[in-house]
């Protein structure tokens, strides 16, 4: 997984910190034809530059800014490119047994149906050598838009090549030039200077636009008794109607609450139809629009589906065994990742086979798989009986994910932060990912999140499994011994190792998170005094991978009562009920109901975490809103958000099919009941950069294997998300 930016629960504004009891009303507004229109067209370019004709659209063409916008792939050849003046001089030792075994391309622009387009450069090679330029594909099955064959010799001289974009409009394709084995005859090593790359728009065209949907919802559907609410855009009707199947009109409500949604762009109005309870398939219309909501459901069992899958995606993802062929289906494979792991800076090899890869590559992290344990136990212990019912033996999955983090535990007890190969592989199914395996070194950080994650676990083995509870215990007494004898031992990746980060330079959560759970499981002094002494109110909004701390309180607030101390006990519930109360402030001015003000990378696991809060302060002071806004997340996450996505893969109407995710790019297919990332406004992968400028912050997600800052999945995504889902049913 690429390297996160912190992700943010969220930033309190001082606007709505009225008191920790106050709830703000909605900012609502009256809207016009006018309003909307003048909405959807500020901040918008009149003609963006791709659309521009007879100018570059090749930036950094002649090469004066060295390598921006250019790279290398090579498959079986070899090169060393330099950049000297005004130019790229591609030395080529070994082509490899295919045309691209050595190439050298160019993204950072779009290809528009319908464009004439006209591509020139300047080259020359100390040898004669035959190259194929090729405009293709980034990504799939890289299948070529347009390509020509030049032969190129010691004379500089000027190539060009007329085409028709074809296919639909590609955002984000590339411009390739395919030097390795393109015919049988050649000599090597050979020189190729290439410079004045352009590309040049010789027509008018017109970018047919994406529409969003007007109507949104909750694309799985209801339950009967719960809270029920669609959402629209810019819509000046006053009444909607639930429509069942054979086109009848069952209900009619009002269209209210329109809020001018900044984050989306738009004019966004609610609809409530709570108290239609009927059971079976509906849409939503209004009045006088022909736009429909895509259908939706409501019965009893409603969410059962999506819960199994999404914690199956936990048994999809292991590591260092063979998937039951009839279980795992399209995503069966073999052992993978099984061989000795080599310990960074060392010589020393150790077994570290098991566990989850944690995303959409085939890392093992422990930080964020602790998280993803956690939320998974505190799912169980919140609704046992939702997985029991299900069929889902849920501590057996989480097992295969300690019986790997044990082995990640050093004789000292210090935990090792994570194991993974030097870089990212291709986009491969597992088993093919066959180079060194390395362990990078012990983080105070992994270690503490080790030493929770064992504690807590050891709870939930005690009556079913006593000596393997005995074994959890045990390894977390030893990594806080390793914790006290250790002062903080930041992460950052070490030298040649690119693979995801993680990083973390605080520790002080983990060593309170690991105090808590410690204390929760043996009740000592020791551990009770360190909680006392290190508490920080700024804990309770902490859930994520990085910052832990309200995992801390939820461990205190699950002591037994005689073993608390009243006045801390206190203290964590006020900060917790402040924060809940907070995250409710800013869910009524969003026009989706979800507690955002940012869209940070992996913004849906801010979703799940923040209805966690919700739902963790409604256990301790039961309040109506925060059950209510906790589902509001919830029908966000499964379509009712200014996208009309729903981010779970498998399901919904409108699915995503394109997850940055490498069994499902190698299956030509996307793996079920994964959460995606989400939006990310600060376009943090080059197809975001490309595709997603100047889109309102709540949009910027797109549907596509390359945009890992927005479509990536993760473990401990789903995680939150089980714990959601499970303690709505």
């Amino acid at each position: 997984m690429k390297t996160f930016i912190k992700v943010l629960l969220f930033v309190l504004s001082s606007l709505l910190i009225i008191s920790c009891s106050t709830t703000v009303k909605p900012k609502t507004v009256e809207i016009t034809q006018e309003d909307i229109d003048l909405m959807s067209t500020s901040n918008t370019e009149q003609k963006p530059s791709y659309l521009q004709t007879n100018i570059n659209l090749i930036d950094n063409g002649d090469f004066s800014d060295s390598s921006r916008h250019w790279g290398s792939y090579f498959e079986g050849g070899s090169a060393n490119i330099k950049y000297l003046y005004k130019r790229a001089e591609i030395n080529i030792n070994t082509v490899g047994n295919i045309e691209h075994g050595v190439q050298f391309y160019y993204d950072g622009f779009r290809l528009v149906h319908g464009g004439l387009y006209s591509l020139s450069f300047k080259a020359s090679s100390d040898k004669k050598k035959d190259i194929e330029v090729r405009f293709q594909l980034n990504g799939g099955d890289y299948h070529s838009y347009a390509q020509k064959y030049f032969t190129i010799d010691e004379m500089q001289r000027e190539y060009t090549f007329d085409f028709v974009m074809e296919d639909e409009t590609d955002i984000a394709p590339r411009l390739a030039f395919n030097l390795g084995k393109v015919k049988e005859n050649y000599l090597l090593p050979v020189t190729l200077k290439l410079t004045d790359v352009k590309l040049i728009l010789k027509n008018d065209v017109v970018e047919k636009k994406m529409e969003n949907p007007s109507i949104n919802i909750n694309q799985l559907g209801f339950l009967p008794n719960q809270k029920k609410t669609v959402y629209f855009s810019n819509c000046l009707d006053k009444y909607f109607y639930v429509v069942n199947q054979v086109g009848k009109k069952v209900y009619e409500g009002k269209i209210e609450r329109t809020i001018e949604n900044l984050e989306s762009k738009e004019y966004t109005s609610v609809g409530d139809f709570t108290s239609f309870d009927n059971e079976g398939l509906y849409h939503i219309e209004t009045e006088s629009s022909d736009n429909k909501s895509y259908t939706f459901e409501i019965k009893n069992n409603i969410y059962d589906k999506a819960l199994i899958s999404s914690v199956e995606m936990f048994y999809l993802q292991r590591c260092g065994m063979e998937l039951d062929k009839d279980r795992a289906k399209d995503f069966y494979h073999p052992v993978c990742h099984n061989e000795k792991a080599r310990v960074h800076g060392t010589y020393d090899y150790i077994d570290v086979s098991g566990g989850w890869h944690d995303a959409g590559d085939y890392g093992r992290y422990v930080v964020p798989g602790a998280k993803a344990v956690i939320d998974l136990l505190l799912s169980f212990e919140r609704n046992p009986d939702v997985f029991k019912s299900n069929n889902i033996d849920l501590l057996t999955e989480v097992k295969y994910e300690l019986d790997w983090m044990f082995k990640m535990q050093r004789e000292d007890g210090g935990v090792y932060h994570k194991v993974t190969c030097k870089k990212f592989p291709d986009f491969i199914m597992p088993e093919d990912e066959t180079k060194q395996l390395y362990v990078s070194p012990v983080s105070t950080c992994a270690t503490g999140d080790f030493a929770a994650t064992m504690a807590y676990a050891s709870l939930f083995y005690k009556e079913k499994d006593p000596f393997y509870s005995d074994k959890c215990l045990t390894a977390a007494q030893k990594a806080w011994t390793f914790l006290k004898d250790s002062k903080k031992l930041s992460f950052r990746n070490p030298t040649n190792i690119e693979t995801g980060e993680y990083p973390d330079t605080n520790d002080k959560d983990e060593r309170y998170i690991a105090s808590c759970a410690l204390y929760l499981a043996t009740h000592k002094k020791e551990y009770h005094d360190y909680i006392k002494n290190n508490y920080d109110k700024n804990f309770a909004q902490d859930l994520g991978w990085e910052d832990m701390g309200a995992y801390g309180n939820q461990f205190y607030i699950q002591t037994d009562k005689a073993f608390q101390d009243k006045e801390v006990y206190n203290e964590i519930k006020n900060d917790l009920i402040s924060v809940a109360d907070d995250l409710v402030n800013l869910s009524i001015n969003d026009g989706y109901q979800i507690s955002l003000d940012k869209y940070h990378w992996g913004s849906n696991m801010s979703v799940c975490n923040n209805a966690m809060i919700l739902l963790m302060a409604n256990d301790i002071k039961a309040k109506k809103v925060y059950f209510q806004t906790a589902i509001s997340h919830l029908d966000y996450l499964l379509g009712a958000n200014s996208l009309g996505y729903c981010y779970l893969t498998g399901f919904g109407s409108n699915q995503v099919m394109n997850p940055h995710h490498r069994p499902s790019i190698a299956q030509g297919k996307p793996m079920e009941g994964m959460l995606i990332g989400g939006p990310d406004q600060y376009l943090e992968d080059n197809y975001a950069k490309i595709a997603l400028v100047n889109t309102p912050p709540a949009k910027c997600y797109i549907d596509n294997a390359q945009s890992y800052s927005t479509n990536e999945v993760t473990i401990y995504w789903n995680s939150p998300f089980v714990y959601l889902l499970s303690s709505l049913m």
